[in-house]
């Protein structure tokens, strides 16, 4: 259910750019709650009057399973000042909206509940997607050097994804699973006989490896699965525990794979199988163009080289896509709210 509460549009300095802004009220719900929903006494069905088909904010029953603390539906003034918390320049296309009562699907998820804040940015050489989840809680995640250790990737990287904290995330979705004792004792049967196989223990091992900071590339674009290189790049809790299972898990890699081979290198435990890495995707301008505006401490980020892609298969791109040259994202916690920004390119 969506309301547009206001809209304004304004020809700014820059020529070739115009501003537009959007405020709208967007209310959502999975079906469990709207078939849960209670009519009040006073609702139109029961004073005769045509029922809607669009729920008034707040009209769900605080008794549902969705998030009943959120307070109730801000006036224009409010959705104005939390759109303006998103920092949206006065030089580029912007929209902004809300929406209200977030749904359940992972212990992340369910945390991050709340009102949307989103905005749309166009620039001479970008398009940005961003946003805020005002109200959700977030205190058991925390902002780390994902954005850095996607940088150390080598340069010339085609893709690559970084996240902070990833083994306590594990430790903590394990522990919800251990609450159901048949679900428990299944997956870990199953995690034994994988580990048996790559002769490590798990979950303890992997969520060790992974520990504090982790981030995977792709160096180039494969012609086949066998031609893949990539690059991971983590740091472990425990380097030496790390660098054994790291060892480990790379001599059971497919014989069809290039040689893996694994490294430490300060705090960082590395693993690839590309022998021509080298440098830092940091230093990529395209990396740059696509990251800028990054905190410096983030739960993950996300890049992808899409200047690269259509290098290396020129005649399976769309002549209409070439202009595309990147994709850059990150998502960050911020006091209790999670924020967020995808990012696009163009030349």
């Amino acid at each position: 259910v969506a309301r547009v509460l206001s809209w304004r549009a304004s020809r700014i300095a820059v020529p070739t750019a115009v501003r537009i802004e959007v405020m709208a009220l967007v209310m959502l719900s999975n079906s469990a709650r709207m078939m849960g929903k209670k009519r009040s006494p006073a609702s139109p069905a029961s004073s005769g009057a045509p029922e809607s088909s669009d729920p008034e904010p707040g009209d769900l029953d605080s008794s549902d399973p969705g998030p009943s603390d959120l307070p109730s539906a801000p006036a224009l003034g409010d959705l104005e000042a939390s759109a303006s918390a998103l920092s949206v320049p006065d030089d580029g296309l912007t929209a902004t909206a809300v929406t209200g009562g977030l749904g359940h699907a992972s212990s992340l998820v369910n945390s991050v509940k709340g009102r949307l804040v989103f905005g749309l940015q166009l620039q001479p050489g970008s398009a940005d997607f961003e946003g805020r989840i005002i109200g959700s809680d977030v205190g058991d995640y925390h902002n780390g050097n994902a954005g850095g250790i996607l940088g150390q990737l080598p340069a010339g990287s085609i893709a690559g994804l970084a996240a902070s904290g990833l083994g306590d995330t594990l430790t903590k979705e394990l522990a919800t699973l251990a609450t159901s004792p048949l679900a428990a004792a299944s997956l870990q049967t199953q995690l034994n006989g994988f580990g048996t196989k790559l002769g490590i223990a798990l979950p303890g091992d992997a969520v060790n490896l992974l520990g504090n900071e982790f981030a995977a590339g792709l160096d180039s674009v494969p012609l086949d699965s066998s031609s893949a290189k990539f690059t991971v790049i983590t740091q472990p809790t425990d380097q030496a525990k790390g660098l054994a299972t790291a060892q480990k898990i790379a001599s059971s890699i497919d014989e069809g794979t290039p040689g893996v081979t694994v490294r430490a290198a300060g705090s960082d435990i590395i693993i690839s199988n590309d022998a021509q890495a080298s440098g830092a995707l940091a230093d990529d301008s395209g990396f740059k163009a696509a990251m800028s505006g990054m905190p410096n401490q983030v739960l993950g980020a996300v890049y992808v080289n899409l200047a690269g892609v259509w290098a290396a298969r020129p005649d399976t791109v769309a002549s209409d896509l070439t202009h595309l040259t990147g994709l850059g994202g990150y998502a960050a916690v911020d006091g209790k709210d999670l924020v967020f920004d995808a990012r696009v390119t163009v030349s």
